[in-house]
């Protein structure tokens, strides 16, 4: 799917390599689950919904739904324990000046996380509130053909 010029704004935040194993985090996710059954169901429901509201503020060039859906989307999966709170302070801050963030991946309880994808017009402003944490970010270009192998 190419995306709308106007939704070219993503970046790749490199929190570093989590402690934790991604098998590490599922079976986090899992035995929390079948604790709180309830609870979890729910967050995997708006998880879910929020990943078709992403995709729906692609595909309509929806800037407004798309950062909520990232803000909200982020939200279940730190109430699902898989967000550190070693990055949570940056991505409040992404989210006050006016950009959202979420991490990729299986994520991370006690330190990096990995890689956040963020939304954001300005780049310098992002890069700025990255610096005091030692964090890199990577300008990326979503809706693109990627790299293949030819026979």
């Amino acid at each position: 799917m190419k995306l709308p010029k106007n939704l070219h704004h993503f970046f790749l935040i490199n929190t570093g390599k989590p402690k934790e194993t991604t098998g590490e985090m599922v079976e986090y996710v899992r035995a929390k689950s079948k604790e709180q059954r309830a609870t979890y169901k729910n967050l995997f429901d708006k998880n879910e919904e929020q990943t078709r509201s992403v995709a729906k503020a692609l595909k309509e060039g929806d800037e407004k739904e798309l950062l909520d859906a990232i803000q909200v989307g982020q939200r279940s999966l730190e109430g699902m324990g898989v967000v550190s709170s070693k990055v949570m302070p940056l991505i409040r801050q992404i989210e006050k000046a006016g950009g959202a963030a979420k991490i990729l991946g299986g994520g991370g309880r006690s330190g990096a996380v990995g890689f956040l994808l963020c939304y954001h017009h300005k780049p310098k402003e992002i890069e700025a509130l990255c610096i005091p944490y030692g964090y890199t970010l990577q300008p990326i270009v979503l809706g693109e053909e990627g790299v293949r192998l030819e026979k």
